[in-house]
């Protein structure tokens, strides 16, 4: 198994099989802590090395191939996924929301707006009768507090670790799949 979305989701939901919530969130702990790790160490190497006036020109190249790659891959995707012209405007507007909203709220706006849209188009699919869905409201409820509660303790306090815990959360909460436990 590759890190991203799909390994963690698949590494969560096996231990969610195995041992409920309290085995997914310590088994999405053990998969997630050599990255963090390892990024966290990179992040306080620069910047000791920026404190000991270390030239860090050799990042200059990062964010262009950061890019290239981010492009790459999105046009990758978009020709296995995007296949009507309803959702190749959706990508397009959203694309474009993206670049002309700078807003941390554009991104969970833009998908749900998708998917009310999406929603109206799939209205031909065969409904399951008879399929009762448990909803487990503990975890919901458990996801959706960490995030509005480090959302308000950030704008409250506009300490920087509290801010990029929430941003982090936020967006690895729609990279990841977040709260499908």
């Amino acid at each position: 198994m590759l890190p991203g979305p799909t390994s963690t989701q698949t590494i969560v939901a096996l231990g969610f099989k195995v041992g409920g919530p309290n085995l997914a969130y310590l088994t999405l702990l053990i998969w997630c802590l050599p990255g963090v790790t390892m990024l966290t160490l990179f992040g306080l190497s620069i910047s000791y090395l920026d404190q000991q006036s270390f030239s860090l020109n050799f990042l200059k190249l990062i964010q262009p191939m950061a890019v290239g790659f981010v492009w790459y891959a999105a046009f990758r995707i978009s020709q296995l996924v995007v296949s009507t012209r309803i959702g190749f405007l959706l990508m397009f507007l959203s694309a474009l929301a993206a670049y002309v909203f700078r807003s941390p709220w554009v991104f969970p706006l833009v998908v749900v707006g998708g998917g009310m849209v999406t929603s109206f188009q799939f209205h031909k699919q065969p409904k399951e009768e008879n399929k009762q869905i448990n909803i487990r409201w503990g975890n919901f409820i458990l996801f959706v507090g960490v995030l509005v509660g480090a959302a308000v303790l950030g704008a409250i306090t506009r300490a920087l670790p509290i801010r990029l815990f929430e941003n982090f959360y936020r967006n690895g909460s729609f990279i990841f799949g977040g709260g499908r436990f």
